[in-house]
């Protein structure tokens, strides 16, 4: 249970920006955005060492340049009780993230002329 993927799909492909057969084994890692790719390998590690669900939100650097905020969630697959891998959903966030950081900036533009 490394983290490496054995399956990906073709919106998966389009979501990360990078095709299927790069993504494969740990290929995937390579469009997480640089600023997020150490916090979410603690948050995999941690969860895998714990054999615990994993859940968490990063972003993706697609190849042509966007940033996708992604929420990505995993759960353990157990064999005769011990962790044999993973099985995850990743879902694209980033207009629900732009959404809330609007809402966040009106809020502080609001606060200022009230105060």
């Amino acid at each position: 249970v490394q983290g490496r993927a054995i399956y990906l799909n073709e919106r998966w492909s389009a979501l990360a920006g990078i095709s299927i057969a790069s993504g494969m084994s740990d290929g995937w890692t390579r469009c997480l955005h640089p600023d997020d790719r150490q916090r979410i390998g603690d948050v995999w590690r941690r969860a895998v060492t714990d054999g615990a669900n994993f859940s968490g939100q990063y972003r993706y650097l697609h190849a042509d340049g966007r940033v996708v905020w992604v929420q990505g969630y995993a759960v353990p697959m157990r064999l005769g009780g011990e962790i044999s891998g993973y099985v995850g959903v990743v879902s694209d966030i980033t207009e629900q993230h732009d959404l809330e950081l609007r809402l966040l900036d009106s809020i502080k533009r609001f606060d200022l002329v009230v105060a």
